[in-house]
Protein backbone atom coordinates (compact mmCIF):
# COMPACT_ATOMS: atom_id res chain seq x y z
CA UNK A 1 0.00 0.00 0.00
CA UNK A 2 1.50 3.27 -1.16
CA UNK A 3 1.20 5.73 2.52
CA UNK A 4 0.19 8.92 0.68
CA UNK A 5 -2.67 10.92 2.11
CA UNK A 6 -4.21 14.45 0.24
CA UNK A 7 -5.54 16.13 2.44
CA UNK A 8 -8.02 19.29 2.11
CA UNK A 9 -8.62 21.37 5.02
CA UNK A 10 -9.11 25.10 5.22
CA UNK A 11 -7.96 25.49 8.99
CA UNK A 12 -4.03 25.93 8.69
CA UNK A 13 -3.33 24.27 12.16
CA UNK A 14 -5.81 21.49 12.26
CA UNK A 15 -3.60 20.62 8.56
CA UNK A 16 -0.44 21.24 10.65
CA UNK A 17 -2.02 18.43 13.53
CA UNK A 18 -2.97 15.65 11.01
CA UNK A 19 0.01 16.16 8.98
CA UNK A 20 1.99 15.44 11.97
CA UNK A 21 -0.21 12.63 13.16
CA UNK A 22 0.08 11.27 9.16
CA UNK A 23 3.96 11.32 8.78
CA UNK A 24 4.36 9.75 12.90
CA UNK A 25 2.69 6.99 11.16
CA UNK A 26 5.01 6.79 7.70
CA UNK A 27 1.96 8.89 5.71
CA UNK A 28 3.52 11.36 3.65
CA UNK A 29 0.71 13.93 3.40
CA UNK A 30 -0.04 16.94 0.90
CA UNK A 31 -2.66 19.69 1.02
CA UNK A 32 -4.19 20.20 -1.96
CA UNK A 33 -7.35 23.16 -2.60
CA UNK A 34 -10.36 21.73 -3.22
CA UNK A 35 -10.27 23.44 -6.73
CA UNK A 36 -7.72 20.90 -7.94
CA UNK A 37 -8.81 18.07 -5.70
CA UNK A 38 -9.58 15.48 -8.95
CA UNK A 39 -6.36 16.67 -10.15
CA UNK A 40 -4.61 16.21 -7.68
CA UNK A 41 -5.92 12.70 -6.20
CA UNK A 42 -5.11 11.47 -10.17
CA UNK A 43 -1.50 13.08 -10.11
CA UNK A 44 -0.46 12.17 -6.44
CA UNK A 45 -2.30 8.63 -6.50
CA UNK A 46 -2.81 9.05 -2.43
CA UNK A 47 -3.76 5.55 -0.13
CA UNK A 48 -6.26 8.27 1.11
CA UNK A 49 -8.27 11.05 0.90
CA UNK A 50 -9.36 13.52 3.67
CA UNK A 51 -12.19 16.01 2.93
CA UNK A 52 -13.48 19.03 5.18
CA UNK A 53 -16.71 20.44 4.34
CA UNK A 54 -15.39 23.94 4.94
CA UNK A 55 -12.61 23.65 2.30
CA UNK A 56 -14.82 22.96 -0.86
CA UNK A 57 -16.03 25.73 -2.34
CA UNK A 58 -19.17 25.39 -4.49
CA UNK A 59 -19.67 21.48 -3.72
CA UNK A 60 -20.32 19.74 -0.78
CA UNK A 61 -17.47 17.21 0.67
CA UNK A 62 -20.22 14.61 -0.41
CA UNK A 63 -20.68 15.44 -3.80
CA UNK A 64 -16.80 15.75 -4.34
CA UNK A 65 -16.55 12.22 -2.78
CA UNK A 66 -19.09 11.07 -5.28
CA UNK A 67 -17.15 12.57 -7.73
CA UNK A 68 -13.85 11.16 -6.80
CA UNK A 69 -15.65 7.89 -6.98
CA UNK A 70 -16.80 8.11 -10.04
CA UNK A 71 -13.76 8.28 -12.12
CA UNK A 72 -11.86 5.44 -12.74
CA UNK A 73 -8.49 6.61 -11.60
CA UNK A 74 -9.78 7.81 -8.12
CA UNK A 75 -12.67 5.36 -7.43
CA UNK A 76 -10.60 3.08 -5.03
CA UNK A 77 -9.31 5.80 -2.63
CA UNK A 78 -10.69 5.58 0.50
CA UNK A 79 -12.11 9.62 1.44
CA UNK A 80 -12.64 10.01 4.88
CA UNK A 81 -14.97 13.55 5.73
CA UNK A 82 -14.54 15.90 7.73
CA UNK A 83 -17.22 17.91 9.38
CA UNK A 84 -18.53 20.00 11.70
CA UNK A 85 -21.97 19.10 11.12
CA UNK A 86 -22.44 15.66 12.80
CA UNK A 87 -26.55 15.63 11.89
CA UNK A 88 -26.11 14.37 8.44
CA UNK A 89 -22.60 13.76 8.14
CA UNK A 90 -23.11 9.97 8.89
CA UNK A 91 -25.79 9.47 5.81
CA UNK A 92 -24.03 12.07 3.51
CA UNK A 93 -20.46 9.88 4.17
CA UNK A 94 -22.72 6.42 3.33
CA UNK A 95 -24.62 8.07 0.10
CA UNK A 96 -21.40 9.48 -1.33
CA UNK A 97 -19.70 6.07 -1.01
CA UNK A 98 -16.73 7.24 2.05
CA UNK A 99 -15.24 4.97 3.59
CA UNK A 100 -15.75 6.87 7.02
CA UNK A 101 -16.16 10.31 8.50
CA UNK A 102 -14.79 12.06 11.21
CA UNK A 103 -17.15 14.74 13.11
CA UNK A 104 -14.79 17.97 13.87
CA UNK A 105 -13.67 18.48 16.34
CA UNK A 106 -12.10 14.92 17.18
CA UNK A 107 -9.93 13.12 19.63
CA UNK A 108 -6.44 12.39 18.03
CA UNK A 109 -7.44 8.93 18.68
CA UNK A 110 -9.59 9.12 16.47
CA UNK A 111 -7.46 10.09 13.42
CA UNK A 112 -5.13 7.50 14.66
CA UNK A 113 -8.49 4.81 14.32
CA UNK A 114 -9.60 5.27 11.01
CA UNK A 115 -6.31 5.34 9.50
CA UNK A 116 -5.25 2.03 11.30
CA UNK A 117 -8.57 0.51 10.40
CA UNK A 118 -7.93 1.93 6.24
CA UNK A 119 -4.11 0.46 6.30
CA UNK A 120 -5.98 -2.77 7.28
CA UNK A 121 -8.59 -2.77 4.54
Amino acid sequence: MNKKVLVSNKDESLRSVIQLILEEEGYEVRPCDAKNLSEEAQLYCPSLILLDEGMLHSKTSAEWCKELKSNILTTNIPVVLLSTSGQTLEAASIECGASGFLLQPFELQDLYDIVKLLKSE
